[in-house]
């Protein structure tokens, strides 16, 4: 009678080096796809809401003199306060100032602009006085930049997107005027449409910028 060898220890042993080492991979490659399809989704919502606000800003420049007092965004002259002039363009911010070092967690973060940079953002959804800015109007994002409204207090969510005003998470615009050379006329505004937020997909965080020019001729 013929005796049948097994396996041996040693063979056992490398059978599931390998069988782990092949899992690790598979699953370090998938984290990686999913990482990557959450930053890609976090960043199309994001031009989603940077598309929003420059078509708003079109639209509150637009000169129709068909329109009323009593048309949408009918007191269109409010973004006028806070475009800054040809001499402030030190205020305008830099992709590399849109992140900051946190000094207690030496960790880099997105950073919000204080009151003298002018930063605002519009909300669609307020006819009267649609833009909005001042302290507490721009912070960071928790989750994506967005306009955030209060939610229905009927299905219990306190975040909605039609609902009233409460923060701009992470985006922000400021605007200036194009010198064109001849005294204080200017020739255009440059509409700087700014978006920050951390993701999990990224250990830095994840910056897009865009400029919006009209010219008021």
């Amino acid at each position: 009678m013929q005796i049948k060898r097994g396996d041996t220890i040693i063979e056992v042993i490398f059978s599931i080096a390998i069988f782990g080492l092949v899992s690790i991979v598979t699953l370090n490659i998938m984290q990686r796809a999913m990482m990557a399809g959450q930053l890609a989704l976090e960043a199309s919502l994001t031009r989603q809401a940077m598309d929003s606000q420059a078509e708003a800003i079109r639209f509150l420049s637009a000169k129709n003199k068909n329109r009323t007092k009593d048309d949408f965004f009918a007191n269109r002259n409010e973004v006028q306060k806070y475009i800054l002039k040809s001499s402030e363009f030190k205020k305008i911010i830099k992709m590399e100032e849109m992140t900051k070092m946190n000094d207690d967690t030496g960790v880099m973060e997105c950073s919000v602009p204080d009151d003298d940079k002018k930063a605002f953002v519009i909300d669609v959804y307020d006819n009267n006085l649609p833009v909005k800015s001042g302290a507490g109007v721009i912070k960071n994002a928790t989750v994506y930049p967005r306009l955030v409204h209060k939610g229905s207090e009927e299905d219990g969510n306190l975040i909605g997107t039609t609902g009233a005003f409460i923060e701009s998470q992470g985006l922000y615009v400021q605007a200036i005027k194009v010198d064109d050379g001849v005294g204080d006329k200017y020739s255009a505004i440059d509409y700087y449409i700014k978006a920050c937020w951390q993701t999990p997909a990224s250990p830095q965080p994840v910056t897009l910028a865009t400029i919006v020019r009209l010219y008021d001729k």
